[in-house]
């Protein structure tokens, strides 16, 4: 198992291995979860400006894709997240506050409670 050190963007892969897929049964689940998240994501005061940027929708699609393929093993998803963020002004801060909006639906599927220990 990787690194559980809070604000480590390692934690991602180490959340995405913990995920329990039986509460996720379909693509639309997903889209729900999505659309939800990523509402908090533009309002807040801290990811929000960072993301202002965002054609929110040509982005929640390939969001859409990224989380299908990660927890429903579709293979919609071609790309580099990583790749993509990596020249955003993103800190350790930033990750912590991406954890505290998912929704609790999705936090307790990913027991990110228990990997933030």
């Amino acid at each position: 198992m990787r690194s559980k050190n809070k604000g480590d963007p390692s934690l991602m892969c180490v959340i995405i291995d913990e995920i329990k897929m039986k509460e996720i049964a379909d693509r639309n689940d997903i889209k729900v979860l999505v659309d939800t998240f990523y509402e908090k994501v533009k309002s807040d005061t801290l990811i929000g400006p960072v993301f202002a940027h965002v054609d929110w929708p040509h982005h929640l699609p390939i969001m859409y894709n990224f989380w299908s393929s990660m927890m429903l093993g579709e293979q919609s998803y071609q790309g580099n997240p990583f790749q993509k963020h990596v020249t955003l002004p993103l800190k350790a801060t930033h990750f912590d506050q991406w954890l505290k909006l998912l929704p609790k639906r999705l936090m307790k599927i990913l027991r990110v409670n228990e990997l933030m220990k």
